[in-house]
């Protein structure tokens, strides 16, 4: 991904750092705005955000994009019942939304939060085996987290998902939510 941003971005102002964000030596930077786009929840905000304050100018902005799923879909009562009976065989326990919708707003405490944003797609199209491959990049169910399930876990999703699709094409809409404000 650095490489093809390196290869797409040639202005000279933006630099691309690896490395874990919390171990990243900020010190000889200073930032108006920062984003953090699915991925902010695998950080370690305790040790990020401190950093972060201390390379932000005084009237930064900090903002987190979330959010690419598809916004009720008409596969979203069978894609729930999926959910729940693949969630608990790759991570082993049971589909817990309260916790996740918990775990995945923790750095709010970290910002003055100034303004959030749910914005809804156009419609968009996408096909089945495209679907899938973006289930397959997520962390619960990457390949390695399915092992010997991976096929059981494909057919069973593209069955779910073949009702829905025009010519093994899904159209539908995505949502996303953008937050913004200063690190306290």
């Amino acid at each position: 991904m650095i490489e093809l941003a390196g290869e797409l971005v040639t202005d000279s102002n933006v630099r691309f750092i690896t490395g874990l964000s919390e171990d990243v030596d900020l010190s000889s930077y200073s930032f108006n705005l920062m984003v953090a786009a699915a991925s902010i929840h695998w950080m370690d905000h305790a040790r990020l955000f401190p950093q972060l304050k201390e390379a932000a100018v005084p009237d930064h902005v900090f903002a987190v994009v979330e959010g690419d799923g598809a916004h009720e879909p008409p596969w979203k009562d069978d894609w729930l019942v999926f959910l729940s009976k693949w969630i608990p065989r790759t991570k082993g326990e049971p589909m817990d939304q309260a916790n996740h919708d918990m775990f995945m707003n923790a750095y709010r405490e970290f910002l003055d939060i100034q303004g959030e944003q749910t914005m809804i797609s156009t419609p968009f199209r996408q096909t089945i085996d495209g679907f899938i491959g973006c289930q397959l990049s997520r962390n619960t169910f990457a390949p390695s987290m399915l092992g010997d399930q991976l096929s059981a876990f494909i057919s069973e999703l593209r069955e779910l998902l073949e009702p829905h699709a025009a010519n093994d094409q899904l159209t539908y809409e995505v949502d996303t939510v953008v937050t913004w404000g200063r690190i306290r």
